[in-house]
């Protein structure tokens, strides 16, 4: 599995692991019971250290996105529609408090900001933005 990796971003390199892999089980990308590449091998693959994959693995285990059976190795948790959506939201959640905080800032008005939301919504799903 490779996950690209950019040497000069600020995230260490298992925050960009985690967050690749997180994103894929999010998406269904990667489904539960799927096996994940042994610690070695994705370390291997991405020319990172055991110590990175280990760390990533361990962020991934305690979200309960996925468990380690040992001498199996690891596998995407099980969940449900509804834990996904609460998993997704959580993820989504600080880039809309951000957005807000900024718009705040700016003094645009609630409303105003709704209203712009909506917009930018309707114009990506006319563009074919919908999955």
């Amino acid at each position: 599995m490779l996950i690209p990796i950019t040497k000069n971003s600020p995230l260490p390199a298992y925050q960009q692991i985690f967050n690749n892999i997180e994103k894929r089980i999010l998406t269904g990308e990667l489904q539960p019971e799927d096996p994940l590449p042994s610690i070695r091998q994705l370390a291997q693959d991405n020319l990172v250290s055991i110590i990175t994959i280990r760390r990533a693995y361990s962020e991934l285990e305690r979200k309960d996105l996925i468990y380690s059976r040992p001498g199996l190795g690891s596998f995407v948790a099980q969940f449900d529609a509804n834990k996904r959506q609460e998993l997704q939201i959580e993820l989504l959640r600080p880039l809309l408090v951000e957005t807000v905080h900024k718009a705040r800032e700016l003094n645009i008005k609630p409303a105003k900001l709704v209203d712009l939301l909506q917009k930018i919504i309707q114009e990506f799903y006319a563009k074919g933005g919908e999955k």
